[in-house]
């Protein structure tokens, strides 16, 4: 399940959200999550795909309240909310996650399968899947989300 990601920052807010059980964003008046358009990454239309940004650091999180940002409010994720309702949205709409941004709004992005399966992973590696009831249904949707890229990389 582990992904291929090999960046420090990137393996310590998977750590810290697990250990911690929580995670942090900022959200505007609508209920929206802080976004911007990838550095790296375009859709079929070339246009940049959009990452919502998550923190595992509130301080972190609220540096970033500046610009565009500054009227958002901090919120904060249970792990399980994470893997249950933003992952799941988040892949449906095609977003990538930003993990950690700093405040010039750089970091790594990074793709909700990937976050998912590195969670999952980590929990299972700590012991902590039966302090989870829905465990085995977040490792059944990662295989589907899997097997949904693999059949797409096939069609390509």
């Amino acid at each position: 399940m582990q992904s291929n990601i090999n960046d420090p920052t990137y393996h310590h807010f998977i750590a810290k959200i697990v250990q911690q059980g929580y995670l942090f964003t900022l959200t505007d008046e609508d209920d929206f999550y802080a976004e911007c358009p990838s550095e790296v990454y375009e859709n079929n239309l070339g246009e940049s795909i959009m990452v919502n940004c998550f923190w595992d650091d509130q301080t972190d999180a609220l540096n970033c309240m500046t610009d565009e940002w500054e009227d958002y409010l901090l919120e904060k994720i249970d792990l399980a909310d994470f893997i249950n309702d933003v992952l799941p949205e988040c892949y449906k709409e095609k977003h990538l996650l930003g993990i950690a941004f700093d405040e010039q709004l750089y970091g790594l992005e990074a793709e909700p399968i990937d976050v998912l399966g590195d969670i999952l992973t980590l929990i299972l590696k700590l012991n902590q899947d039966k302090h989870y009831e829905r465990f085995p249904i977040w490792l059944e949707q990662w295989q589907d989300w899997q097997n949904e890229q693999q059949q797409q990389r096939n069609i390509h």
